[in-house]
């Protein structure tokens, strides 16, 4: 933008914010499903730890998360949660399908000049050592990518995993053309 022949330059959204419980006053009991046949009847809780470097829980922040179809890329659901201070994490409710499913998140934070873009694979679907994206990490990092099965009661599968905005923990992230990041 110019004015009086000077170039101004926007400025990180950070400067003023965001205050996303404030102002990003989103419907998160609303949630979007796609019409396919293969579905089970169990169904999938993944908790999720937003966590800092210091392994202190984030809790201004919201996700957003999409369940694809490994092959085709069809979105079976997609959400935002926030915070839930009932049960302390950011839970995920999904259903379980016959064919290889990706959860992929995107994470908004206080703090960020710019949203977080991973993935997470379930620990007991053995479909994501032949993913593109998992192969290219080393091994070392591959285990930040897994959520861990914690139960299996009633036909709910009950699966945990922790994201690290930063330090030695650190998540794996992409960019927007799905390379690694970090």
């Amino acid at each position: 933008m110019t004015k009086n022949n000077k170039i101004y330059f926007k400025t990180p959204s950070q400067t003023v914010g965001p205050f996303f419980g404030n102002y990003l006053n989103f419907n998160f009991s609303k949630k979007t499903y796609a019409n396919f046949n293969e579905k089970i009847d169990n169904k999938i809780i993944l908790k999720l730890n937003l966590k800092d470097k210091k392994k202190k829980l984030v809790k201004d922040a919201f996700i957003e998360y999409w369940q694809v179809l490994q092959n085709n890329n069809n979105l079976l659901h997609f959400n935002r949660i926030n915070y839930s201070a009932k049960k302390k994490s950011y839970l995920i409710s999904l259903n379980e399908y016959k064919s290889d499913t990706i959860i992929y998140i995107t994470i908004f934070a206080r703090g960020l000049l710019n949203h977080l873009n991973t993935i997470i694979y379930l620990e007991d679907k053995n479909f994501y050592k032949k993913d593109p994206f998992y192969k290219k990490l080393s091994i070392v990092r591959r285990k930040f990518m897994l959520a861990k099965l914690k139960s299996f009661t009633n036909n709910i599968k009950y699966y945990e995993h922790d994201l690290y905005l930063s330090g030695k923990n650190e998540t794996v992230f992409f960019n927007y053309d799905n390379e690694v990041l970090c």
